[in-house]
């Protein structure tokens, strides 16, 4: 055989395994995307409302109708066409109605109790008891933190033309921050969210798959971002690839703070480089609560540019309070120097014997009788407040909201 006839027959072959493969990924993708458990839960009863999201790591997949179950618990989950859960809403809100929109994170999606027992769903039944007409649409999915909030709120929510935001700030979102891998604008802030500890498989169910902190392998290629935004089998093959990362590498120590941590001045977050960032934020417990600070910072400036008030709800853990000096403690510390705009759960709720009540007996979240207890108070605090009877009367004439970045 010719060497002509040798490449001819080597290009041959690659071209047919190209073929090859490419068929089998376009055949896996329809196999994920037409099979009938994906959408039906009696196929598959395990809690799936979940899916894979290039831009904020995972959300929650419109449509999904599915069952939450534990020892404690049985509800349904319903999530609408808005990828919220909740009954289904409209885009644009409807005329002389004030539109609340939460951003949250298991707390605010209603962990554990029924569609009508969420704190969001009290809330709104109690502003009409007080004849303020008010739409609260629940953006809150389990696992986020401020940095999914934030992309969510830039890409999604501000489409929703909310008059007011209200941030459901979890005490856990400090250490959340540690486990995302980010990538930032010039004014470092994120644009997208990578979890790393967190996994949607193609049925929508998520795993925990890094328990230590086993530093998982940053992908890097053409179209990867395409196929994060689009593919289900890309979003398959690495959630097994990570699991097979995870389960081959040794439980690794928490990184070491680079020495620039403790240099006085702090360093303004805008100088820092996206590694630098990423370091540490993974490595300080301080720098968690800066970088929370300055994403809360960033949600209020957005949102003012906008002409929307922001108000935040801090949700507090069951148990003693958090320790004196702590990150979580200087949570509250902010939240009560501003009592106008931030209420503090533990001033509704009570910590340990006081609160035990509000809570379910093994699961962290709140049962029904606590998102009750908050939807009261928010209501008391929130019909007050002027950007919600603005947004429920007639538009006046010539009044426009504004709509710059």
């Amino acid at each position: 055989m010719t060497l002509r006839a040798r490449l001819l027959s080597a290009l041959g072959s690659v071209a047919l395994l190209f073929a090859t493969l490419l068929f089998l990924l376009l055949a896996g993708e329809a196999v994920l995307r037409l099979a009938p458990w994906w959408n039906d839960r009696s196929a598959d009863p395990s809690f799936n409302p979940y899916r894979p999201d290039g831009r904020t790591g995972f959300a929650l997949r419109a449509g999904a109708d599915t069952v939450h179950s534990t020892g404690e618990f049985s509800v349904g989950v319903h999530v609408n066409a808005l990828g919220l859960r909740g009954p289904e809403r409209t885009v644009g809100k409807p005329p002389n109605t004030a539109r609340i929109l939460v951003l949250g994170d298991s707390f605010a999606f209603g962990f554990g109790v029924a569609q009508d027992e969420m704190f969001s769903a009290e809330l709104e039944r109690l502003l009409a008891e007080r004849r303020l007409r008010a739409e609260v649409l629940s953006s809150g999915v389990p696992g986020w933190s401020l940095d999914n909030e934030l992309v969510y709120l830039r890409t999604e929510g501000f489409d929703l033309e909310p008059d007011l935001i209200l941030v459901a700030t979890c005490e856990n979102d400090l250490g959340d921050l540690g486990w995302n891998r980010l990538t930032l604008d010039a004014g470092r802030l994120p644009v997208r969210v990578e979890a790393t500890r967190r996994m949607i498989d193609p049925k929508g169910r998520m795993h925990y798959v890094n328990e230590g902190r086993v530093a998982l392998p940053a992908l890097s290629f053409p179209g990867q971002r395409w196929l994060e935004d689009h593919s289900l089998v890309y979003h398959f093959l690495r959630l097994r690839l990570t699991k097979l990362s995870a389960a081959l590498s040794a439980r690794v120590d928490r990184p070491a703070p680079p020495p620039w941590l403790s240099l006085e001045p702090a360093r303004p977050i805008e100088s820092l480089s996206q590694e630098e960032i990423q370091l540490a934020l993974a490595s300080s417990d301080a720098f968690q609560l800066r970088y929370h600070r300055f994403l809360a910072a960033a949600v209020e400036r957005l949102a003012a540019a906008r002409g929307i008030p922001v108000r935040t709800l801090l949700v507090s853990a069951r148990g003693s309070k958090p320790a004196p000096g702590s990150p979580v403690e200087a949570l509250h510390v902010d939240c009560d120097s501003r009592p106008a705009t931030c209420l503090d759960a533990d001033d509704v709720l009570g910590r340990g014997e006081e609160g035990n009540r509000y809570f379910f007996h093994s699961d962290p979240h709140w049962n029904a009788a606590g998102h009750r207890r908050i939807a009261q108070a928010l209501a008391d605090w929130l019909a007050k407040d002027p950007a919600l009877k603005a947004g429920a009367a007639p538009p006046s004439a010539g009044s426009v909201r504004k709509t710059s970045n």
